[in-house]
């Protein structure tokens, strides 16, 4: 048997550019997919026995709608509260919503909160929007660990404005870097929009 040396086949100069060129695209696209699928995480819960489809308007749970839970001291200022006011409303009117005139005439009411926390503490709610009810004990089982970085949550819960109970709730957290300090605008408005795209919910 005799052997000789593998001939292999020439490829055309412009071929091998074709080829080249196709795998360059390529992996940009592949690129551009991981970026886009680089997502804030996004945790909700409701009343299953709520009926969304009616809510047409909204409004605050009160002048102040920012809650802070019991042993909570977050470091939030006013612009910074004033920031995710304007998040949520521009994002609700995105959505179609529209904010109410008088606080008694809407569908539901909103309020949100900043920072870490366990639990809800349901005093912290203005007294009308206070009961005997409870998120699932696992919506709020997240470990937050002692480590050299600093973790923001935001969390928008949703009242029904006519029974005054909650009916929806949808948190994110994010780990926060120098330039979110610097110009916390886009994570604000990033944030609100990734926990309000699961509102209403699926039902």
């Amino acid at each position: 048997m005799k052997y000789g040396a593998m001939k292999l086949p020439i490829v055309p100069r412009q071929e091998w550019h074709a080829n080249w060129l196709k795998e360059g695209i390529s992996l940009v696209l592949l690129g551009l997919l991981a970026a886009c699928a680089t997502t804030l995480p996004v945790r909700t819960d409701f009343d299953k026995q709520a009926d969304f489809s009616g809510y047409r308007t909204y409004t605050w749970v009160s002048d102040n709608p920012m809650i802070i839970a019991k042993g909570d001291n977050p470091e939030i200022s006013p612009l910074t509260r004033n920031r995710i006011i304007t998040a949520i409303e521009d994002e609700l009117q995105r959505k179609g919503y529209t904010k109410a005139v008088n606080r008694d005439d809407a569908d539901f009411a909103v309020a949100f909160t900043v920072g870490t926390r366990d639990r809800i503490d349901i005093n912290a709610y203005p007294l009308s929007y206070r009961g005997s009810w409870y998120w699932r004990h696992t919506f709020w089982d997240y470990e937050i660990r002692s480590q050299t970085y600093q973790e923001g949550m935001l969390a928008i819960d949703i009242f029904d404005q006519q029974t005054r109970k909650p009916v929806w709730h949808g948190f994110t957290h994010k780990r926060i870097t120098g330039s979110d300090r610097d110009n916390p605008v886009p994570i604000i408005q990033k944030a609100v929009a990734a926990i309000l795209a699961k509102f209403p919910p699926k039902q």
